[in-house]
């Protein structure tokens, strides 16, 4: 593409009433805020998510029940997908999380974690943050580096500010102090401003190796679900493999 097609190509992209500023004049002459402007915010939500592209079109909707052997365990997570919409229909007057959790792998846990953090930023308009326990401890070591792009203190004050904080897979992480240190003001800074967490683990919240403070505030600050003990990801391997070499096989003109 050369310059005279990408100077088209941004033209084309730039708002017609604002000129791109994001900013119109009403009829008094006041500044007003223009229509595109919510459309970048919620683009800026959406980047500010951060979630992986394999979990981009988990919804509720697509959490299959029937995947499940067991009809205890269908009528489970068709009662979860209820009581789960439900939650999101209340989600601005909601002041508690959820705890997600289930001893087996592949039990649907994230799935369901992620399609909530889908739905609140897609239909709710919701900022919402994504990440994995690890994740998050490894950035915040990063930034004692020197050459780190940002400080400690504005990584942290970003996790503990978002609206929603999804934590994937806590209780994986190596127990020491210093983590115990890092969870607690996250968590804790989040609660004293009523932001919701949403949890999921392999283990019930009693049995987190976390110290007493952490777990005590967990508990006091969300809804346990307990997802089954069994595992769908082997059932919906086959079918991903098939999707994904379609699409692949689509994009080959």
């Amino acid at each position: 593409m050369n310059n005279t097609e990408k100077n088209t190509e941004q033209e084309s992209k730039t708002c017609k009433k604002c000129q791109g500023t994001t900013w119109v004049f009403n009829e008094f002459g006041e500044a007003i805020a223009c229509e595109c402007r919510n459309e970048e915010i919620n683009k800026s939500k959406l980047k500010f998510l951060n979630m992986p592209s394999k979990y981009q079109k988990n919804t509720i909707n697509n959490l299959d029940y029937n995947l499940y052997e067991s009809k205890f365990n269908q009528k489970t997570v068709k009662d979860i997908k209820k009581w789960t919409e439900r939650y999101l229909n209340k989600i601005s007057k909601v002041d508690k999380g959820l705890y997600i959790y289930s001893e087996t792998k592949g039990s649907g846990k994230t799935h369901l974690a992620t399609a909530i953090g889908n739905a609140l930023v897609n239909y709710f308009k919701i900022q919402t943050k994504f990440s994995t326990t690890i994740a998050i401890l490894d950035a915040i070591k990063a930034t004692y580096n020197n050459d780190s792009l940002t400080t400690t203190k504005k990584l942290l004050y970003d996790i503990q500010t978002v609206e929603v904080l999804i934590l994937d897979d806590i209780g994986v992480e190596r127990p020491t102090a210093h983590t115990e240190e890092v969870l607690y003001s996250i968590i804790n800074e989040r609660i004293s401003n009523d932001k919701i967490t949403i949890y999921t683990s392999n283990q019930k919240k009693e049995d987190l190796k976390l110290g007493d403070r952490i777990v005590n505030r967990i508990g006091g600050s969300t809804f346990p679900i307990k997802m089954p003990e069994e595992s769908i990801r082997t059932k919906l391997a086959p079918k991903q493999g098939i999707n994904e070499l379609n699409k692949y096989l689509d994009n080959i003109k």
